[in-house]
């Protein structure tokens, strides 16, 4: 009896992943929205740093340019790494932060101005020690997840690098943070840019509830 219980709650509960996942692939399709557009900017961005950190250090070991004596401070020595393990870290941080502001923040923002519902359903499943929600399932908050646990376990690799590769990958990472900010205040709001759709959708809850 237990057995067939069980297998009729697992049975239900395939049904409605399954219906859950149609449903999504169903709204994606009548809205026009090709999910793999969230992921094209963070695969053409990785494709391009690989192929610069990958030129850069060919370049160091055939001899072909000498950057011993092009750095500052204490990375004098761009062909060699920063023992000091200060470039990777502020690289490594730099990049988290920015896939944070970029990504996973933009989920968690929109989350929490949904209507009043499903606040309350929030707090509850917070209560009860379970934190779920639109935004944990989120594609763009699951990418972010993703990309900062690479970053972090990519660590060892990346204090591997030559100080050089760090001249852009610092630059770039603060360049994104810098950007996402300058955007989203009140000068970046007066721009014309067209609306995010986190804010279409609190919009059209809105006047959903009047």
């Amino acid at each position: 009896k237990n057995q067939a219980g069980v297998l009729s709650v697992t049975n239900d509960l395939v049904k409605l992943t399954w219906m859950r996942i149609t449903g999504q692939f169903a709204i994606w399709k009548m809205c026009n929205v090709n999910p793999a557009w969230s992921i094209a900017v963070p695969v053409v961005q990785a494709v391009a740093f690989i192929t610069y950190a990958v030129s850069v250090r060919e370049l160091i070991r055939a001899g072909n340019i000498d950057l011993s004596a092009q750095g500052v401070l204490w990375f004098t020595n761009l062909g060699d790494r920063d023992h000091t393990y200060i470039l990777p870290f502020l690289a490594v941080s730099t990049t988290y932060f920015s896939i944070e502001k970029g990504l996973r923040r933009d989920t968690t923002s929109a989350d929490s101005k949904d209507d009043e519902f499903l606040q309350n359903r929030k707090k509850s499943k917070q209560v009860t020690g379970t934190s779920t929600g639109p935004a944990n399932s989120n594609l763009g908050n699951m990418i972010g997840q993703l990309l900062q646990s690479v970053m972090i376990l990519s660590f060892p690799f990346s204090s591997q690098l030559p100080a050089a590769v760090f001249m852009y990958w610092i630059p770039s990472s603060v360049f994104g943070i810098l950007q996402l900010s300058f955007f989203r205040s009140s000068i970046g709001s007066k721009m014309f840019l067209p609306q995010q759709p986190t804010d279409l959708r609190n919009r059209n809850l809105v006047e959903i509830k009047k």
